[in-house]
């Protein structure tokens, strides 16, 4: 009996605006994914509030490493940072995909639990996390989030910007997490 061809898993880097939630969260959806995020090995990095210094940081990882990734993504937040547009610039110089939030990564989170898709300030969103009980301790990931709601959340997020895709600056609420769904689910690798 032949043996079956064992397929190599992508590499993928992650480097996250974030520090606890956005790795926190990308480590629970990689292990809810299951089987059907066996072709993808992910590495997270959270690098902290400047875009350039995340896609920064992702380039000097990328160019570093010694088992070497096949691709490099950046999850960023809209906020107001005066660096995005050079950060965009030098990830598209690399090949380094970026996932924007506007307004911020808690929407997609918000988006798991409910599938309002108004205007939201950051007090207003922030508030709606803590109603809906999604992060604990400040930035922590609740241990209850129900991160298996990620194909409502995808639902919800082409429903708030059906044009979504990598680099995009959606409308505020958007994010184009839906698109790093389907990397991590080889559907658009």
């Amino acid at each position: 009996m032949a043996r079956r061809k064992r397929t190599e898993k992508k590499r993928i880097l992650i480097c996250t605006e974030g520090t606890e939630t956005e790795p926190q969260y990308i480590e629970s959806l990689i292990q809810a994914l299951g089987t059907s995020g066996e072709s993808v090995s992910v590495s997270t990095v959270g690098v902290g509030k400047d875009p350039l210094k995340i896609v920064e940081k992702c380039v000097h990882k990328l160019e570093t490493a010694k088992n070497p990734f096949d691709m490099g993504v950046c999850l960023i937040d809209l906020d107001q940072h005066a660096t995005l547009n050079s950060a965009i610039k030098l990830a598209e110089n690399h090949g380094i995909e970026i996932v924007v939030s506007n307004l911020k990564f808690e929407v997609w989170l918000l988006w798991h639990v409910s599938s309002r898709t108004a205007f939201f300030g950051s007090k207003q969103l922030d508030r709606m996390m803590t109603e809906n009980k999604i992060l604990e301790n400040g930035k922590h990931l609740s241990t209850k989030f129900p991160v298996e709601n990620y194909p409502q959340a995808c639902a919800v997020a082409y429903r708030a910007d059906p044009e979504l895709k990598p680099g995009r600056r959606g409308p505020n609420s958007s994010t184009s997490m839906p698109w790093l769904i389907d990397l991590l689910t080889g559907k658009n690798a």
